[in-house]
């Protein structure tokens, strides 16, 4: 349990910091590429005209920290993209009209969802999506469609991915299936 729990944290805290671990492993790829025993350090005066020796010494040495830059700056802005992403949708979110397209063959029906989770066609309540979840990690989500009409036993599982927000794609049990949002 202690080492499994220890890899854990260490695997963790390479997730947490993974710019850090990466520009860490992109300075130790890079040093040895600055030929040091080279670069006169006597002639140059104070420590930032030395940093800048080493940096101008051949061409190659800024092509790499322009790359290194390069790389950490993506790093930070998937950091970034990753905290405005959804953290959670709600039923409440997804409400208007939608063109439901099921098949191959066209198929489709337009429905209007309500905050409820009432699936209207046609102005009659038709299904209720219950079990509702969306995870926010595969940007999917699940719910059933289960039937309200008396006698209709029908409960089919959902399970779509978020495109953007008018556009979810996905499946309905084995049937591929996609809503698209046409108005709120």
């Amino acid at each position: 349990m202690g080492i499994k729990n220890s890899y854990k944290k260490l695997k963790d805290w390479c997730n947490a910091n993974q710019g850090l671990l990466t520009l860490l492993g992109l300075i130790v790829a890079i040093l040895p590429l600055i030929p040091f025993n080279k670069i006169d350090f006597k002639s140059a005066g104070p420590v930032v005209d030395k940093i800048i020796s080493v940096l101008v010494y051949e061409v190659k040495i800024p092509l790499y920290l322009f790359i290194v830059i390069l790389t950490i700056s993506g790093f930070y802005f998937l950091r970034i993209k990753r905290r405005y992403t959804k953290k959670s949708l709600t039923l409440r979110e997804l409400t208007g009209t939608w063109r439901n397209d099921w098949g191959t063959d066209g198929d489709h029906e337009i429905f209007t969802l309500n905050e409820n989770g009432n699936y209207v066609i046609n102005g009659e309540h038709v299904f209720n999506l219950t079990d509702f979840n969306f995870d926010p990690k595969s940007n999917k989500i699940t719910f059933y469609k289960t039937a309200v009409r008396p006698g209709d036993e029908r409960k089919v599982f959902n399970s779509v991915e978020v495109k953007n927000n008018e556009l979810l794609d996905g499946f309905e049990q084995n049937y591929k299936i996609k809503y698209t949002k046409i108005s709120s």
